[in-house]
């Protein structure tokens, strides 16, 4: 009898770098089941595809994603009601009225038409970072608050009250990585995600009536079309700023890493600055910042061979679908040149991500300003790798110095 091989997928080791395990899966072992997380794994790109599109793996999961920190308490009850509404936990056809509601503001003309202010806050982020200095911590000090102010700017939230959207949005995505590991852990979770959804509701309340441009605005008038609907824009509120921030502040730090790491590459940019969207599309295949997508499954079926149980849940590797060397050619290796890219990184089939286009365009501005550094280093600091979660995945820490020509 041969015996399934174990990998390391919970340690700071895999974190750092995650890819060498991920080839080996993707070869030895493509339907994975992870004893210490209760979970199956897949790698393929082709599985990966059948995960996010055939309709018996449900996004209906929040009871089970959430298990390891609800409790029978008041937080719990609270966390869990929340959850359960948001459009990251919805099957169709629910998720399908309310998605088309949030996406009329989020079109890709809507989008581009926000441009000048993600130009203007990066310009501002740059500037800051910069000033009189030439090395700075691009995560904390350029991507982060970039990716924060862009977001919390959409829906007009007051400066003063933005920062504590960092800590909230850190810690409500924990779970939906399998990333909760103690109790004091998920004890703040349940809190943020509470403070955050009353913090919506209150700004919904202000804002109805009133007819804003905001992007609060903008949702509370294509619900009132739907009175059954128009209950849920707080909380896509709270899903829409959640994820737009995190994810993406992760995306342009990983973006300065691997240009780093290629210099080759990144020098082929300046010189085309043309390539610059074929290059945000490479940066978001070769190194995203969504490590896994997950799904509870509906009925009994096998995936090659391998039988999955009603009732379980199974990830998605985003990042080693984006490396399967059946589908990209020489696929680790980075190539801005590359054609044709069909990654996962944001998604795939009915929850393919809402906001593609805006983070898109902040990765694009981002970039598009640092080019104007004549040089990019690594700083004298290593960049480093803080916590682990299957979501999330990028440096907490980005030291890079940027000297004359």
């Amino acid at each position: 009898m041969t015996q399934t091989p174990e990998y390391d997928v919970t340690s700071q080791d895999f974190f750092r770098d995650p890819y060498p395990t991920l080839r080996r899966m993707r070869a030895e072992a493509p339907v994975y089941y992870c004893t210490p997380l209760k979970i199956w794994m897949l790698t393929r790109h082709e599985d990966l595809e059948f995960l996010l599109k055939d309709p018996r793996f449900s996004s209906r999961r929040a009871m089970e994603v959430l298990s390891g920190i609800l409790t029978d308490d008041e937080p719990s009850r609270q966390m869990l009601a929340t959850w359960s509404r948001l459009l990251f936990f919805l099957d169709p056809p629910r998720h399908t009225r309310i998605r088309g509601i949030v996406n009329k503001s989020l079109t890709p003309a809507c989008m581009d038409g926000l441009r000048p202010m993600v130009v203007s806050v990066v310009r501002d982020a740059l500037s800051s970072a910069t000033r009189e200095r030439r090395e700075i911590d691009v995560a904390t000090e350029f991507a982060d608050p970039i990716a924060l102010n862009v977001i919390t700017e959409m829906f007009a939230v007051p400066a003063e009250d933005r920062p504590q959207f960092r800590q909230w949005t850190t810690d409500v995505l924990k779970p939906a990585g399998a990333g909760v590991s103690s109790v004091e852990i998920g004890s703040r979770v349940k809190q943020s995600s509470i403070d955050m959804n009353d913090y919506m509701m209150r700004l919904v309340t202000e804002r109805r009536g009133k007819g804003g441009t905001d992007m609060v605005s903008r949702l509370i008038a294509a619900a009132d079309q739907d009175p059954e609907i128009a209950a849920e824009v707080s909380v896509q509120c709270f899903q829409l700023i959640g994820a737009g921030y995190l994810t993406t502040a992760n995306q342009i730090t990983n973006a300065v890493l691997v240009f780093l790491r290629h210099p080759d590459e990144l020098q082929k940019l300046r010189d085309n600055p043309g390539l610059l969207r074929s290059a945000v599309e490479e940066v978001l295949r070769f190194e995203p910042s969504i490590l896994t997508s997950n799904r509870l499954c509906t009925e009994d079926m096998e995936i090659h061979g391998t039988p999955i149980k009603k009732g379980e849940l199974v990830f998605g590797f985003n990042a080693s679908a984006n490396r399967d060397p059946d589908v990209f050619p020489d696929a680790d290796r980075f190539d801005i040149t590359r054609q044709g890219i069909k990654h996962f990184t944001l998604g795939s089939g009915p929850h393919y991500c809402s906001g593609a286009a805006l983070s898109r365009i902040e990765l694009e501005e981002a970039l598009r300003a640092l080019l104007t550094l004549p040089r990019w280093e690594f700083g004298d600091k290593p960049y480093e790798y803080l916590s682990f979660n299957l979501q999330d995945r990028a440096p907490k820490t980005l030291p890079v110095r940027f000297p004359p020509a």
